[in-house]
């Protein structure tokens, strides 16, 4: 913290009352990914109506983005080996997929869903941690395939499954090329500002 603190020109105690841990940066770090993989996404092209398609949807995108940008990957495969962090992650997850299941009116027991999510979340950052240590190309699609299938396979509801084909379909008419030069841009402008 002291050696952030140094870098950015700011002082300790300014940065430790927003930020009382490394691992509340780090967290801090994906939430402003997810943040801007959104406000880029709403730019680019139209979000499903669908509430857990949409979810999905985003989760895959954040996935290529941290595949495409080495610093977020590095910070996605950090995240993987810090439990609390991990805990925060499978709660967030577990509160978009409770609410999703109440507001699409799916018949599925809230046991299911927490026992997904930690499955799904643990095992998805897990395989980024190793990829990323070992130095060894990943492929996002398979990536997200994998959490999907976790997902859904400790979720046991049928008509979940169609959720996991109609996100690789969006994601497939995405323009990714002009997706990620919008988010370089805005990456690019928001560091300048963080180094003033």
């Amino acid at each position: 913290m002291s050696q952030l603190s140094k870098a950015c020109g700011m002082s300790l105690g300014n940065i430790t009352f927003y930020y009382r841990k490394k691992e509340d940066l780090v967290l801090a770090s994906l939430d402003n990914l997810l943040y801007q993989v959104l406000k880029i996404l709403k730019e680019t092209m139209p979000l499903p109506d669908d509430y857990l398609l949409k979810h999905l949807f985003q989760s895959l995108l954040c996935v290529y983005v941290a595949n495409q940008d080495e610093t977020r990957y590095k910070h996605m495969a950090e995240t993987s080996g810090i439990l609390p962090l991990l805990d925060k992650l499978n709660e967030k997850t577990y509160l978009v997929l409770v609410k999703a299941c109440k507001q699409i009116k799916l018949p599925i027991d809230e046991l299911d869903i927490i026992t997904g999510t930690i499955s799904a979340v643990s095992s998805y950052y897990m395989m980024i941690r190793r990829f990323y240590n070992q130095d060894l190309p990943i492929n996002y699609y398979r990536v997200f395939r994998m959490y999907c299938d976790i997902l859904f396979s400790q979720i046991t509801f049928p008509e979940l499954k169609g959720y996991h084909d109609m996100t690789l379909e969006y994601f497939e008419a995405l323009d990714k090329t002009l997706f990620m030069e919008r988010y370089r841009e805005i990456i690019a402008i928001q560091e300048i500002q963080f180094a003033k």
